[in-house]
């Protein structure tokens, strides 16, 4: 009898220290096995899996938008879109929110402000920009009308006075810069065109009948 009764005293102790191995603490708490809390962010839920904290459902807190959000899911506020994530810390991890795309920015053009893909027109009225996340970016190549008071396109040749111009383009990285650049210093020969039965003056721009490009 008291065999028996030892051998069941073991198996008792077997037991209870199964059950306490299978325990765990979070949070100052101590779960059993297959308990499920909340995690300290008041969305997520964590569970106790055989001694160790599992999450069980996996969110951020409500620190942006006032909402618990599941890890990975994106959201727009203000602007800025938002995104869950887990990182580590210590010896455990943490959710964390990250902004996944920043909020375009505005540009800051001859002392006005324009919205992000705003398009507009500088004082010269010549070539249309527009604003992209901070940057200005020009529409249209045309040099500005600093020489004659005119827009002129990329590669088209006018005359101020005695000086001949020409509107070109420089590349610096990803920007383009147009400029008015001077040919000839020495005045040009004057003389006329002919074309498609009529003749244009000299340095005129016109457009042949039937054709989209202009001469």
């Amino acid at each position: 009898m008291m065999y028996y009764l030892a051998h069941l005293g073991v198996l008792f102790l077997l037991i209870s220290l199964t059950e306490s191995a299978a325990d765990c603490k979070f949070g100052g708490k101590t779960l059993k096995h297959l308990d499920t809390t909340p995690h300290e962010n008041g969305c997520a839920i964590v569970q106790c899996q055989f001694g160790k904290i599992e999450t069980y459902y996996e969110a951020c807190g409500k620190e942006i938008d006032g909402q618990c959000n599941r890890l990975n899911y994106q959201f727009l506020l203000d602007g800025n879109t938002y995104e869950c994530t887990k990182v580590p810390k210590g010896d455990g991890f943490e959710y964390k929110y990250k902004i996944a795309i920043a909020k375009p920015a505005t540009c800051d053009d001859e002392g006005k402000v324009y919205a992000p893909w705003a398009k507009f027109k500088r004082s010269d009225n010549c070539r249309e920009y527009q604003c992209q996340n901070g940057l200005v970016f020009p529409l249209e190549p045309v040099c500005p009308g600093d020489i004659d008071g005119k827009c002129h396109l990329v590669g088209e040749t006018f005359e101020k006075g005695t000086t001949t111009y020409v509107c070109t383009v420089r590349q610096e990285g990803d920007v383009n810069y147009y400029e008015n650049k001077v040919s000839s210093t020495t005045p040009s020969l004057k003389r006329s065109c002919s074309g498609a039965g009529q003749t244009y003056a000299h340095l005129e721009i016109f457009q042949l009948p039937g054709t989209c490009d202009k001469r």
